[in-house]
């Protein structure tokens, strides 16, 4: 009996260990320990159990995690059009911006109209939208709430002549037309031509340049 409370607190540990060490998500990961002629397979769910629906390459980068399974074994990541997990063992987080900040690049769409707000590593961004001129934005002021955790970020945009605040979430979230899983969701009021709109949608991460 105590061998096998060991190896539970041991495992639980170990998990926590892993969650603790890969900080927030979303983050972008790399995969590790995977032999060149093999794959890491991607699973509908979070064990080997569940049947597999594709594969990663074992040189494999900016795969995008929204999150963990139980005890921090499996990881829940973003493909294309949908998502699935793979076994946390054989991913590494990048060297990238801590969890206090948002992991720019990172590109947020919604429907009903389709827009996209699309920003650039250093915080710029553009956005498009069907029947309104795209705007370029500069970065005015961006910070998370006080006292809690980096969960709640707000941004500030300045364009020519035209102004935009966001609020960006760590939370899941669901564009309503893919299996895709998102990390990030957003709420962004407008300014442009004088008209002010609000939009919601999701964000998902983009491949860091270099």
């Amino acid at each position: 009996m105590k061998r096998v409370g060991c190896f539970l607190v041991c495992a639980w540990l170990t998990g926590v260990a892993f969650a603790e060490e890969r900080g927030l998500f979303p983050a972008r990961f790399d995969v590790i320990g995977v032999d060149a002629a093999d794959v890491l397979n991607i699973r509908r769910g979070p064990g080997t159990e569940h049947a597999i629906i594709g594969a990663l390459g074992p040189q494999a980068r900016d795969i995008e995690v929204v999150g963990l399974g139980p005890r921090g074994k499996w990881a829940h990541i973003a493909t294309g059009e949908g998502g699935g997990w793979v076994s946390a063992r054989h991913l590494r987080r990048q060297g990238d911006v801590g969890g206090g900040q948002l992991p720019y690049p990172l590109v947020c769409t919604g429907a009903e109209p389709f827009w996209a707000l699309e920003f650039g590593d250093d915080g710029r961004a553009f956005f498009s939208a069907p029947d309104i001129p795209g705007e370029f934005f500069m970065p005015n002021w961006a910070g998370s709430a006080e006292g809690l955790p980096p969960q709640e970020f707000a941004l500030v945009l300045q364009g020519k002549g035209s102004r935009a605040t966001a609020m960006i979430s760590r939370t899941e979230c669901s564009d309503g037309m893919s299996d895709r899983p998102y990390g990030l969701a957003i709420r962004l009021l407008i300014g442009l031509d004088g008209n002010r709109c609000f939009f919601m949608g999701c964000c998902r991460l983009e491949p860091r340049p270099g």
